[in-house]
């Protein structure tokens, strides 16, 4: 049976946490997790298939999902589509990382440069990286390379730490006592 703990010395002794669950009910609350999320997925993509709310495409069910992962194992492609993505992941965050740090460096030695991306990397501060997201089609061009770029390179310079590598050129060339919102972040 479950005790609620009520007194500072009870939560100090038991920690944090609380108790430790025995193993196995540990063990089968995660197993239980797993298939509980693995239900509700399939239960939301069959829905959009019969009840037709949006193209299936967009919202497939976890089988469905499996089996093109193991096909695509079987035919030797997933290690291609995997180093493609690897590759546009790593070539949007070099290009983020190195115009952040560039503009950075760039807003700590002149004025104008830093009274242009001040207001800008004020603005997109705190804006959660998921919440962005919406923004990334809006970026995308027709061309599958193009978006995928301009993608990419959107996420590591807005999304990454390409806001805070701007803050560090900031502190960098300035130090502690630079007056500026931006390095009194870190």
């Amino acid at each position: 049976m479950t005790r609620f703990l009520s007194s500072v010395p009870e939560l100090m002794d038991a920690g944090l946490r609380g108790s430790r669950l025995p193993r196995g009910r540990a063990r089968a609350l995660r197993v239980a997790a797993i298939v509980a999320f693995l239900a509700l997925w399939s239960l939301l993509s069959g829905a959009v298939v019969v009840l037709k709310l949006f193209n299936p495409i967009f919202l497939p069910g976890p089988w469905l999902v499996l089996g093109s992962v193991l096909d695509m194992a079987v035919r030797g492609t997933l290690w291609i589509h995997l180093a493609a993505t690897l590759e546009r992941v790593a070539m949007g965050f070099g290009v983020g990382a190195t115009l952040g740090v560039a503009l950075g460096l760039a807003a700590g030695q002149l004025t104008p440069v830093r009274n242009v991306i001040e207001p800008l990397v004020e603005l997109l501060r705190p804006i959660p990286p998921l919440a962005q997201l919406p923004i990334d089609p809006l970026n995308a061009t027709s061309t599958a390379g193009k978006a995928s770029f301009s993608s990419y390179t959107y996420d590591a310079l807005f999304t990454s730490d390409a806001p805070g590598f701007a803050i560090t050129g900031f502190e960098a060339l300035f130090g502690t006592g630079f007056d500026s919102g931006l390095a009194g972040l870190l």
